[in-house]
């Protein structure tokens, strides 16, 4: 049976992802992969292959998941670079766990670190934008509510 603890971290995990606009999920992906990879490098350091791969594995996961969001024919230059840098990402990941050496997860953890930090900028910027715009539609989806009722009320 898990614990409280690990219930109330679920649970926030889950309200975290519900509850975040575009650019905070994206925020969210870079905090996890950033995060199994200093798994990985722990378990790289303590000689334990088997247990770095496996959270390097997650956090290639999830710079796939990033680079299949991606639009690249919307996107343009910036999409394309960004493509490119997750690709590049990936292949730092595979060389560490194939060679065991944390050294080139420590340049992908540096540059995905600038990446969340130039995105952090982003979400100052759009999360106010988002939450306007979140709010608008919740309230025209609301008065759109209101105006079917009382259409059905007139009817009876």
């Amino acid at each position: 049976m898990p614990s409280n603890t690990a219930s109330a971290a679920t649970l926030y995990q889950h309200n975290q992802i519900t509850n975040a606009d575009p650019v905070q999920l994206i925020m969210l992906l870079y905090n996890g992969a950033l995060f199994r990879m200093a798994q990985g490098r722990q378990r790289l350091q303590e000689g334990n292959a088997l247990h770095a791969g496996l959270a390097i594995s997650k956090a290639q996961a999830i710079v796939g998941e990033l680079r299949q969001s991606l639009n690249l024919d919307l996107g343009g230059e910036i999409a394309k670079n960004l493509d490119r840098l997750y690709v590049y990402l990936h292949e730092l990941m595979v060389k560490a766990t194939l060679q065991n050496r944390a050294e080139p997860l420590d340049e992908a953890a540096k540059l995905l670190t600038e990446l969340r930090g130039a995105w952090g900028e982003v979400a100052t910027l759009a999360t106010p934008i988002w939450e306007k715009n979140q709010a608008e539609a919740t309230s025209t989806a609301q008065t759109g509510e209101l105006r079917q009722a009382n259409r059905m009320q007139m009817r009876a």
